[in-house]
């Protein structure tokens, strides 16, 4: 009986254990839905990968990359959006398995517009942020659900007098392996 209490005991000291927001490296990848503004209030499926360095159990940085597959706009017109950002994250744990985070800083942004009498592409470097949750679900393994905006103006590629103003955004869900 002793023997079965102190192993019940030390398997929840080690589960519960691994579930805090660990110092370190850590790296995933994502899948969710991207929406851009201007558009039709199309959505197109985003994917990509982020990692990061926590510094502390409430402070870290990170860095994501994603990509999306086409908004269809209609009358032949494709746009796809792709952004990497990085930020400053900070982590406030609510439990041992469930940490919120939130994010601000830079990502360079492209628009890619495809038209029927040809494509055009608009970039630049806009304001970044994010909000989400991380769940522990072991000792090294992390999952999360989590939304971004990448907000600004995107300068067209042969015409450097024309901005436009683009809100690239996306939910998503996200696995990712803590060093």
């Amino acid at each position: 009986m002793k023997k079965s209490i102190l192993a019940t005991a030390v398997l929840a000291m080690m589960i519960s254990g691994s579930a805090l927001a660990k110092e370190g490296a850590y790296v995933g990848g994502s899948l969710g839905s991207a929406k851009l503004d201007p558009s039709n209030d199309s959505t197109a499926t985003s994917f990509g990968a982020y990692g990061g360095y926590n510094f502390t159990d409430w402070f870290g940085i990170e860095s994501s990359l994603f990509a999306t597959t086409e908004f269809k706009q209609g009358d032949g017109v494709e746009v796809m959006g792709a952004a990497f950002s990085v930020a400053p994250r900070f982590i406030l744990t609510l439990n041992e398995e469930f940490s919120l985070f939130a994010k601000a800083g830079l990502a360079n942004t492209l628009v890619n517009v495809d038209t029927p009498i040809g494509d055009t592409d608009l970039d630049g470097i806009v304001f970044s942020w994010g909000v989400g949750l991380d769940w522990s679900v072991g000792e090294h393994l992390g999952l999360r659900l989590a939304y971004e905006m990448n907000d600004g103006e995107l300068e067209h590629e042969d015409f450097s007098s024309v901005d436009v103003d683009v809100e690239l955004s996306q939910l998503y869900l996200g696995v990712h392996y803590h060093f």
